[in-house]
């Protein structure tokens, strides 16, 4: 009835205790790189998925990567590989913070370096750069803010603070609805979670049809098909949009209806 990946607090060794149980490698996503059913590109799905959408926003508002400054809350799968996807395009994320600290630099943190440093010392604390908290880091101005770690970060409390031009969950539910309202009477785009966050369970799901089916995908396939999954929701939501609604409430629209649909051709309503 459930079919669980992983998420916060939980990873690949999680997924493999229950696999051990269930010995059926369709009952769980998120396996290990190697382990039966496992699915290459799994583990950078998430946070490639928040990179796409991003590099879709740019091309909208007409910003070229290597113009476009980045800020992350939370350096785990997610924020991590979002990161490096970013980093690699030539984007120039400035700040980052997780549990254990953070790193500010206005011209831009070398991620690569940054990775390297949190696999060796655990965390960001102690990296070579100005240290910063999430508090700072939510003021930072920048393009885009990617909260990326736990739910409800911004909320009506804070989200008056926020310099970013746009706020991308790539956590579930980082922002509020109190914290919504505030940001968008600000001019402050969302890319919800319902979306920009939605890589991971593209992923999840090839996976399960993997399983099921014997087919083998590669990396490649992967990443493709989170790409146009992501890209064929977008275009769904683009009549909505039209109407002068926010993509929050697209996207809310297409999934409920979609939802609905399916409900009333299963004869279930």
């Amino acid at each position: 009835e459930y079919i669980p990946a992983p998420d916060m607090g939980t990873g690949g060794a999680e997924m493999v205790r229950i696999y051990n149980e269930t010995k059926d490698p369709a009952s769980v996503t998120g396996k290990p790189d190697g382990i039966e059913g496992w699915l290459p590109g799994r583990a950078e799905s998430t946070g490639y998925g928040v990179y796409h959408v991003i590099l879709r926003d740019m091309e909208r508002r007409g910003i070229a990567p290597d113009r476009c400054t980045v800020a992350i809350q939370g350096f785990g799968k997610v924020g991590s590989y979002a990161a490096r996807f970013l980093f690699r395009e030539g984007a120039r994320v400035i700040g980052v913070t997780d549990v254990s600290g953070g790193a500010h630099n206005p011209m831009g943190l070398d991620i690569d370096a940054l990775s390297a440093h949190c696999k060796k010392a655990g965390g960001i604390a102690g990296f070579d750069a100005k240290n910063i908290g999430n508090e700072a880091l939510f003021r930072l101005e920048c393009d885009y803010l990617i909260p990326a770690a736990s739910g409800h970060v911004i909320d009506g409390n804070n989200a008056s603070a926020i310099g970013a031009a746009c706020v991308v969950e790539a956590a579930n539910m980082p922002v509020t609805f109190d914290g919504m309202k505030v940001l968008i009477g600000k001019g402050i785009a969302i890319l919800p979670d319902a979306y920009a966050n939605a890589g991971g369970v593209i992923a999840s799901n090839l996976e399960y049809r993997q399983a099921l089916g014997g087919l083998k995908f590669t990396r490649e396939q992967t990443l493709a098909e989170v790409r146009d999954r992501l890209d064929d929701a977008y275009t769904a939501c683009e009549p909505i949009l039209a109407k002068g609604r926010t993509l929050t409430e697209a996207t809310v629209d297409v999934t409920l209806t979609r939802v609905y649909e399916s409900m009333v051709n299963r004869s279930l309503l």
